[in-house]
């Protein structure tokens, strides 16, 4: 099969056919169009946030990597105690990524690191992906995960014929520039994980392809992606089915999916300025659950201040007390079920719920899925 954009058998790109910039104000048919989905990360002169150290130490402990040391050894020195203070500069993260793959000894850095960096530092990600209208609408959510990594990326959607392309790429990479082929790999992992919740585990891809040599690691790749993927190519890109794009989902609403978007709109790891106050006391409760049980002025007292001063804190910010509560135990919630054996009696009684019955009410309203239904599709994909 020849795909759109692949080399032609002297290894020269193909012609690109004619781009349309802004389709829907054409009647004509083009060959190809670019989508709105273009985005490109944080520039070189500004350094990343990095209040989520802990989506690193996961990927970390499941390859074998100590990555608290390989920080340290590269004189980046973290706040644990108060995460939210953390700026890495984006050559200082490149290092780190190039250190931690080459000190991997159970499985391929990036390709771990991709199915965890975006969805276990932002718990809205998944239910903003499972209550998608059509899979068009869900990929904002590569806008979002550009910010997690470092400058220059870009993510682009180009659709030809009946096909379509999700294309990663930096300006200034070159076969030899290992750390950004990395960052590139974890993205397009990122990617994999995006469409297995929409898709299907393993999802619908028709083909993977790297502008890098075939690695020595490459069997990794048809493991993690469930294809076997193509080197030596014009793009770095994934290639699957157009119709896809704009096809219903089973589980669309609108409703959640809205609610969804919202969090992730006001969520502190997308912006530069420091964690927001509401974003503080959701993380600090889902650190100590005990806080669950606590009332408003409880909660207040803890963070050492009245409870009119706390409350005037999260109305200038537009936020109540009920909803930040809620967000912490759908995080809570969704980390229980993806990544313990706890029973759903347990972890209802454990966030404060008088019964299963509340416990799965609620859930469903966070997730558009019930407790179980979530870890069956955690174990499945």
């Amino acid at each position: 099969m020849t795909l759109p954009f692949e080399t032609t058998g002297t290894g020269a790109p193909l012609e690109r056919p004619r781009l349309m910039l802004n389709p829907a104000q054409s009647g004509s048919e083009v060959d190809v169009h670019r989508t709105p989905h273009s985005m490109t990360s944080n520039t070189l002169a500004s350094p990343l946030p990095f209040p989520y150290v802990s989506s690193w130490i996961k990927p970390g402990s499941l390859c074998g990597v100590h990555v608290l040391d390989t920080f340290e050894a590269h004189q980046i020195s973290l706040d644990l105690d108060n995460p939210a203070r953390n700026r890495v500069q984006p050559q200082q993260l490149l290092q780190v990524m190039s250190s931690c793959t080459r000190s991997a000894h159970r499985a391929h850095f990036p390709l771990v690191l991709g199915e965890h960096l975006f969805f276990d530092p932002t718990p809205a990600a998944e239910p903003f992906l499972i209550t998608s209208p059509p899979l068009r609408d869900a990929l904002k959510l590569a806008d979002w995960a550009l910010h997690l990594v470092p400058t220059g990326y870009k993510i682009e959607l180009i659709e030809h014929g009946d096909g379509a392309w999700l294309m990663f790429n930096h300006p200034h990479i070159d076969h030899q520039d290992n750390a950004r082929r990395y960052v590139i790999e974890c993205m397009m992992a990122v990617a994999r994980r995006v469409a297995g919740y929409l898709l299907g585990a393993p999802p619908a891809l028709l083909a993977i392809h790297f502008k890098h040599e075939r690695p020595p690691y490459s069997e990794q790749f048809f493991r993690h992606f469930q294809i076997e993927p193509r080197f030596n190519q014009a793009r770095n890109a994934i290639y699957f089915n157009r119709d896809i794009l704009d096809t219903p989902l089973p589980g669309a609403r609108p409703d959640l999916h809205q609610r969804a978007h919202d969090i992730l709109v006001n969520h502190s790891t997308f912006h530069e300025s420091p964690v927001s106050f509401a974003q503080s006391v959701i993380e600090r409760v889902s650190q100590q659950t005990d806080l669950l049980s606590c009332n408003l002025n409880e909660i207040a007292q803890h963070f050492g201040m009245s409870s009119r001063t706390f409350q005037r804190r999260l109305k200038q910010e537009g936020r109540a007390f009920s909803d930040l509560i809620s967000t912490a135990q759908c995080a809570l919630a969704t980390r229980w079920l993806a990544e313990t054996q706890m029973d759903i009696n347990t972890i209802s009684a454990r966030l404060g719920y008088q019964s299963r019955r509340a416990f799965t009410n609620a859930f469903k309203q966070w997730t558009g899925t019930t407790p179980s239904g979530y870890r069956e599709r955690v174990a499945k994909g």
